[in-house]
């Protein structure tokens, strides 16, 4: 069986499936359902990383709760609306997996070459690092672009906030999730997890510079 892989959008982790299963948002009636991996940091932080699957396949890994598994893909985006307004959803869209040894080591990598689809933004932590955050839009020949939220720290993160848009970027890093506090319309404060590429290395391939 031929798997379509997307070179220019490439990622392969490995972690826990967690029992979180439920329908895609904004996709209602489709054919995709989505669960959450759950990859450990070296530092022991736990990113839960979300995956598109089918709902076939979601059968078979619930059979498989709490079991290590590796798989490779592409990070997809879609937009979709609801009564809160409008949302960016982040997903591995799943091709291929195979069940692991408990034993085995965490993978999280990921491969993305595409174009800056807005100027970067700089900012400052509390503690005074710097981090700069990239929009990188995936193009391919018969389907909508991906469009994926990056970051990139200290030395990278001045470089790189020299970009224009529309500059050609090869990115690899490591997908990863983090919770936020956000007001709801009524007042409260609810908790939000925003997905993102963090970049360990970055390459403008025309000049071969950076």
């Amino acid at each position: 069986m031929s798997v379509n892989i997307m070179m220019n959008n490439l990622a392969a982790i490995s972690g826990k499936i967690t029992p979180n299963f439920r329908p895609c948002p904004g996709n209602a009636g489709k054919a995709l359902c989505m669960t959450d991996l759950a990859v450990e940091r070296l530092s022991g932080y736990m990113d839960y990383i979300p995956l598109s699957i089918s709902w076939r396949t979601a059968d078979i890994m619930n059979y498989h709760i709490g079991e290590y598994i590796w798989t490779a893909g592409r990070f997809v985006s879609y937009n979709y609306h609801d009564l809160e307004g409008s949302h960016l959803n982040l997903s591995l869209l799943m091709k291929i997996f195979s069940f692991l040894d408990h034993t085995a080591k965490n993978e999280n990598n990921i491969f993305l070459d595409g174009y800056l689809s807005r100027k970067p933004v700089m900012r400052t932590t509390p503690l005074g690092c710097k981090i700069t955050d990239l929009l990188v839009a995936i193009n391919y020949p018969y389907l909508q672009s991906d469009y994926i939220p990056c970051i990139c720290w200290n030395n990278y993160a001045l470089e790189a906030s020299q970009f224009s848009r529309g500059t050609h970027v090869h990115i690899w890093g490591r997908i990863q999730s983090r919770n936020y506090k956000k007001s709801s319309n009524e007042g409260s404060i609810c908790i939000r997890t925003a997905y993102e590429v963090c970049i360990w290395k970055i390459i403008l391939p025309e000049n071969k510079r950076f």
